[in-house]
């Protein structure tokens, strides 16, 4: 599979590609990682890497199906946050049209160019996150 899913300690999850990937494969990667309410309620952030993906193949609708999955998890989990990076223009152009399709989702959501950009976003998101025993409900 040209996609694998690194789970990190601080609840973080790294999805990275290689080579050539279809919407199909994001899809199958999304369901494992959205396999249970309870799985999608511990992730802290994604960080899609793309960077070594050399071409893509996904429609329209496959992307808005992924849009869909994630809005469905943010229902669940609206804390979590979603860095996608993707060095080429193809890749850069699919991931902003996946953010259009995203964009009234409770997550948020960057897309950038560079993997240091997006390693940044993540640091400092996860300094402002409150702990679960700081919560004020």
């Amino acid at each position: 599979m040209p996609l694998s899913i690194k789970y990190n300690e601080d609840g973080g999850i790294i999805v990275r590609g290689e080579g050539i990937v279809n919407g199909n494969d994001i899809k199958e990667i999304n369901d494992i990682i959205y396999g249970s309410p309870e799985s999608i309620e511990k992730i802290a952030y994604q960080l899609g890497d793309f960077t070594e993906v050399t071409d893509i193949s996904i429609s329209n609708s496959e992307i808005e199906e992924l849009a869909i999955q994630d809005k469905k998890a943010a229902e669940i989990n609206p804390n979590m946050f979603i860095a996608l990076v993707g060095t080429k223009d193809l890749i850069f152009g699919l991931s902003r049209m996946w953010e259009a399709f995203i964009y009234e989702s409770p997550f948020e959501t960057m897309v950038f160019r560079k993997m240091e950009d997006a390693q940044q976003w993540i640091k400092e998101k996860l300094q402002k996150k409150p702990e679960k025993g700081d919560l004020k409900i």
